[in-house]
């Protein structure tokens, strides 16, 4: 089975962009912590604070202690400082896949207990490269892969890579097959086109999706 995945896009485009400007403090909130992440001269107080108010609005620190959240927040902060960091080409799947696999590694160490942070190490990672990071979350997730079973010339990968490999993977097949169609779609004054491909699949991959399409 082959479906027109082209048609989605150019459909949900602007049902995206509308979703995010619905709250018309997203873009605020994202840009406060997309500085608190790459602006050094800030007091890190203010940027461990800023980052951890997005974090926890973005549901990722649900269960951590006060504490925990500072710690959390603090390690994503010592990566991202890190200059080797600052300027990587994360162009590719491969890149993408083990840069977030060092992320998650020094924000699991910083928590000290096992818990998984793929959902967390993945928009922490994107807050350092916004225009180059897909957001995983549970209904992007599925979206994503039910996409590529029916999708002609999408190919999977191993079982058994970590979950952020498998998921980028596919969703780097699906933004390159499709990038002369995103990259061509208005976008207005919104700037990270990323970032509302992402949303497409979250619209689509929510359980309300069988009233979405209008």
């Amino acid at each position: 089975m082959m479906m027109n995945f082209e048609t989605v896009v150019r459909h949900y485009w602007p049902k995206a962009l509308r979703n995010i400007k619905e709250d018309p403090k997203e873009l605020e909130r994202d840009q406060e912590a997309i500085k608190a992440v790459t602006d050094r001269q800030l007091p890190i107080s203010k940027r461990r604070d800023d980052l951890r108010k997005w974090l926890w609005f973005y549901r990722v620190l649900q269960g951590f202690t006060t504490p925990e959240q500072f710690k959390t927040a603090e390690a994503v902060l010592g990566w991202a400082d890190d200059d080797r960091n600052r300027s990587r080409d994360l162009t590719t799947a491969e890149a993408l896949a083990a840069a977030h696999a060092e992320l998650m590694k020094v924000v699991c160490q910083a928590y000290g207990k096992r818990r998984d942070f793929t959902s967390l190490a993945s928009k922490a990672l994107w807050l350092c490269y916004p225009e180059s990071v897909p957001m995983l979350d549970g209904w992007t997730r599925n979206a994503l892969y039910v996409i590529s079973k029916i999708e002609n010339g999408i190919n999977p990968i191993a079982e058994k890579t970590p979950e952020y490999e498998q998921f980028v993977h596919v969703w780097k097949q699906l933004y390159s097959k499709y990038k002369e169609t995103i990259e061509n779609l208005d976008i207005g004054t919104y700037p990270y086109r990323v970032r509302v491909f992402d949303r497409i699949l979250w619209l689509i991959g929510r359980p309300s999706y069988q009233t979405d399409w209008t």
